[in-house]
C-alpha cells in the first residue's frame, strides 16, 4: 500500500509539472503571436489561423490559464480589424470580426465556470438562436419554482457550466476521483481556490479593460460589434447577480450594493472596467436601457440584476438622466409582476421585489 500511495503522487506531480509546461509553451507562443500582429508583420491570413487557435484553445479544460494573454491577442486582431473596417469592406473581415465575439463571449463563459465555487447548482442554463440572430436565454430554477425567460442579444454565459448533463456526468466523475485519490492517501477533489480566483480576475482586468476600450474607441466601424460586446457584458454580470440573489438564504439578507466591490466576482471585474470611461458607461447603461425596453431581460431576479448594475454607478446619488430612465423602465417592468409575488410570502422573489421597490422609490422620488 505505501508503495501505491507513492507512486500515485509521483504520477500526480509529474501529470502537474506537465500540464504546467505546456501552458507555458501555450502562452509563450500567444504572447509571441500578439507582438507579431501589434508591430503589423501580419496578414489577414495569419489573423485567421490565430482565431481558429484560438477557438480551440477555448474547448480545452484547462482554457481559463490562456485568457490573459489571450484577451490580449484578441485586442490587438480587433484593433487592426476594425481599423481595416473602416475603408474596407471584405466579408474576411466580418468572419474575422464574427470569430472575435465568438472568443469574448467563451472567453467570459469560462471564466465565470472557473469563478463558480459549484457545479451542481440547481440554476440551468441553455441557448436558444432564433433566426433573426438574438440569442435567447432561459433559466430553469429549482423544482417547483416558475420559470423566466430572458431574451438577450449574444450568448449568456453559462450555457455549458450549466446544463444538467454536463452537471451530473462532471459530479459523478469528481466523485469517483475524489474517492480514488483518498483511498490513495491524496487529497480529494480539488475546487478552485480563492488564491486562484484572484489571480484569474486580477490577470484578467487589463487586458480585457484594453479589448473593452478598444472595441469602444472603433465604435463606429462595426456597431454589431459594439452592440454585442456590450450585450455580453451585460448578460453576464444580469446571469451572475441573479445567479446570487437565488442563493441567498436568508431573504432578509437581501441589500443593494453600494459600490463595485458589492457585486460578485466576475461582475465586479466587469463593471470596475465599465464604469472608469465615461464614454463605454454611457453607451452600456444605454444599451441595458435598450434590452429592458424592448424585453430581453426580464423577471423579477432579472430585473433586479439589472438596478443593482444601475446602482454602482460612480456618481451615486445623483445619477446621470440616462441611468434615471434606466430605472424608471425597470420601475415600470417589475410593477407587472406586484401580483405574482403576492401569491407566496416565502418566495424569495418577493423579498426581491420589494427590496427592489424600495430602492426605485426612493431614488426616483422627485
Amino acid at each position: 500500500m505505501p508503495f501505491r500511495q507513492s507512486s500515485t503522487k509521483l504520477w500526480e506531480t509529474a501529470a502537474r509539472r506537465l500540464r504546467r509546461q505546456q501552458d507555458e509553451a501555450l502562452q509563450t507562443y500567444l504572447a509571441i503571436c500578439k507582438d507579431v500582429v501589434m508591430v503589423g508583420l501580419a496578414d489577414p491570413e495569419f489573423h485567421a489561423q490565430i482565431l481558429q487557435i484560438a477557438i480551440s484553445i477555448m474547448q480545452g479544460e484547462k482554457s481559463y490559464n490562456c485568457l490573459p494573454v489571450l484577451m490580449s491577442v484578441l485586442k490587438e486582431i480587433t484593433e487592426v480589424c476594425l481599423a481595416q473596417k473602416m475603408s474596407d469592406t471584405a466579408s474576411d473581415l466580418d468572419k474575422h470580426l464574427d470569430a472575435i465575439q465568438t472568443i469574448f463571449h467563451k472567453a467570459l463563459e469560462t471564466a465565470a465556470r472557473r469563478l463558480r465555487r459549484q457545479q451542481d447548482e440547481a440554476l440551468q442554463a441553455y441557448f436558444v438562436f432564433p433566426v433573426e440572430g438574438r440569442a435567447k436565454y432561459c433559466s430553469a430554477q429549482a423544482p417547483g419554482k416558475v420559470r423566466e425567460a430572458q431574451r438577450l442579444r449574444t450568448a449568456v454565459l453559462y450555457a455549458a457550466l450549466n446544463r444538467a448533463d454536463k452537471v451530473r456526468r462532471s459530479r459523478s466523475v469528481n466523485t469517483r476521483r475524489g474517492r480514488h485519490r483518498k483511498k490513495m492517501g491524496g487529497p480529494g477533489p480539488r475546487r478552485p481556490s480563492d488564491r486562484d480566483r484572484t489571480w484569474l480576475l486580477q490577470s484578467m482586468q487589463v487586458p480585457l479593460g484594453q479589448f473593452i476600450q478598444t472595441v469602444q474607441c472603433w465604435r463606429a466601424a462595426s456597431p454589431e460589434v459594439h452592440r454585442g460586446m456590450l450585450s455580453t457584458i451585460i448578460a453576464a454580470s444580469v446571469v451572475e447577480i441573479s445567479h446570487s440573489l437565488r442563493k441567498v438564504p436568508d431573504p432578509s439578507e437581501i441589500q443593494t450594493p453600494a459600490s463595485v466591490s458589492d457585486l460578485p466576482p466576475l461582475s465586479r471585474c466587469l463593471m470596475s472596467i465599465v464604469i472608469k470611461t465615461s464614454s463605454v458607461l454611457s453607451s452600456f447603461v444605454g444599451e441595458l436601457a435598450e434590452c429592458i425596453a424592448v424585453g430581453e431581460i426580464e423577471g423579477i431576479l432579472s430585473l433586479t440584476a439589472s438596478l443593482h448594475i444601475i446602482m454602482v454607478s460612480p456618481k451615486g446619488k445623483t445619477m446621470s438622466a440616462a441611468a434615471k430612465n434606466t430605472a424608471s423602465i425597470i420601475h415600470r417592468k417589475l410593477k407587472t409582476y406586484r401580483e405574482i409575488t403576492m401569491e407566496d410570502d416565502d418566495n424569495i422573489e418577493r423579498a426581491v421585489y420589494e427590496s427592489s421597490m424600495r430602492t426605485l422609490d426612493q431614488l426616483l422620488q422627485p
